[in-house]
């Protein structure tokens, strides 16, 4: 008895199945506000130190 030759599924034209159709946008988008989040808060907590930081540079040149 031989193995049936094991086939790839053809692409699916129509695209992906309905719910599906923007979920690859919505997944980018909130990385890009988890992103925004965390680049906010680090300049909330560190901001008066790097401000401190820049003055003081910026008044020795």
């Amino acid at each position: 008895m031989t193995a049936a030759p094991i086939r790839a599924a053809a692409p699916n034209p129509s695209g992906p199945p309905d719910g599906e159709a923007g979920q690859g946008l919505v997944e980018y988008g909130l990385i890009l506000v988890l992103i925004a989040i965390v680049a906010i808060l680090s300049l909330a907590f560190i901001g008066g130190t790097l401000s401190t930081m820049l003055s003081t540079i910026g008044n020795s040149v």
